[in-house]
C-alpha cells in the first residue's frame, strides 16, 4: 500500500483521510446502502488482487481467511514491489525482499499457502507503465485457475497504481473468457470527493459487504506482519496506525460488485 504516485502525496500523516461532518455523513450514508453478499464454495477458487504488498489484507483480510476456512482455495496476486516506502531507505533490494516476506506471512496468517502468492515485481508507483505486462500476467493466472471471484482495487482509489490494476482487472474480465465477477476494494477512497462520486456515479447502488465476523482477529494478525509500514525502521514513516486502520477493522469489509456484461 505505497503512498506514492502522481494523484496520491509521497508522505501522509497517521489518520490521512479527511474528518468533516460532511465526510462522516456521506460515509455512513454509503455503507448504509450495502448489500450482504455470503461465503460459499462453489467448487472454482478466488483470486485477490493487490496492488502493492498488505492491499491484500487491507482490502480483504477478513474475507479471504473466512473463504479458507469455508474450503475456498485463494490466490494472491501482489503487483507491485513495494520497494517505495519507506522512501528514505536505500538499500530497495533488502526493503523489496521484507516486503515480500511480510505478504507472505500476512497470507499464511489468512490461510493462503505461500505457493498461492504471486509477485509479479512491478516498480513501486509505476503500475500505469506497465499496464500490458499486468494484463498478460494476469490473463495467465485467470486462464489457468477460472476463478469464481476476483477481489481487486477500486478504480475509484486516490492511487494511481490502485486505478492501473483496477482497470486492467475490468478490462481483462470483460474481454477475456472468465466466467469472475469483480469485487473492488477501496483503500485510498475515504475522502469526499470519491464518496460523492460513489453516489453521483451509481457506485453506491454496487455496494456490498461482508461479514469481519470473528475474522478480524485474524486480520490485525496478518496486518501486524507488514511491520515495515508500520514504523519499523521509523514511527514517523508509520502508515499502518490505529488512526488509519479502524476504518479496516469494522465489522464489515466492503466491495464494490461489477457484474460485467455477458457474466452471468
Amino acid at each position: 500500500m505505497a503512498v506514492g504516485g502522481r494523484s496520491c502525496p509521497s508522505r501522509l500523516p497517521p489518520g490521512p483521510f479527511p474528518r468533516s461532518v460532511v465526510a462522516s455523513i456521506l460515509e455512513r450514508l454509503l455503507l448504509a446502502c450495502a448489500r450482504t453478499l455470503d461465503v460459499e464454495h462453489r467448487g472454482r477458487p478466488w483470486l485477490v488482487v493487490a496492488p502493492h504488498p498488505d492491499d491484500e489484507t487491507l482490502g480483504c483480510g477478513c474475507t479471504i481467511a473466512r473463504a479458507r476456512q469455508a474450503g475456498i482455495p485463494v490466490h494472491v496476486i501482489i503487483v507491485t514491489d513495494g520497494g517505495g516506502h519507506p522512501a528514505h531507505v536505500t538499500d530497495k533490494a533488502m526493503l523489496i525482499g521484507l516486503r515480500r516476506d511480510e505478504a507472505v506471512k500476512a497470507c499464511g496468517v489468512l490461510g493462503v499457502p505461500a505457493s498461492h502468492v504471486v509477485f509479479l515485481g512491478v516498480p513501486d508507483g509505476q503500475a500505469p507503465a506497465h499496464v500490458a505486462v499486468i494484463t498478460a500476467r494476469l490473463a495467465e493466472v485467470i486462464d489457468r485457475i477460472d476463478p469464481e471471484c476476483v477481489f481487486a482495487p477500486s478504480h475509484l482509489d486516490n492511487h494511481s497504481d490502485h486505478r492501473a490494476v483496477a482497470a486492467a482487472v475490468r478490462d481483462l474480465v470483460r474481454r477475456g473468457p472468465g466466467r469472475a465477477a469483480v469485487y473492488e476494494y477501496p483503500v485510498w477512497f475515504w475522502f469526499p470527493r470519491y464518496l460523492l462520486r460513489a453516489f453521483l456515479f451509481g457506485d453506491v447502488l454496487r455496494l456490498r459487504r461482508i461479514s469481519s465476523g470473528t475474522y478480524r482477529d485474524l486480520k490485525q494478525q496478518a496486518l501486524a506482519c507488514h511491520a515495515s509500514q508500520a514504523g519499523a525502521f521509523d514511527p514517523a514513516d508509520a502508515i499502518l496506525t490505529p488512526g488509519f486502520l479502524w476504518r479496516f477493522l469494522r465489522p464489515h469489509e466492503y466491495f464494490f460488485e461489477r457484474r460485467l456484461r455477458g457474466r452471468a
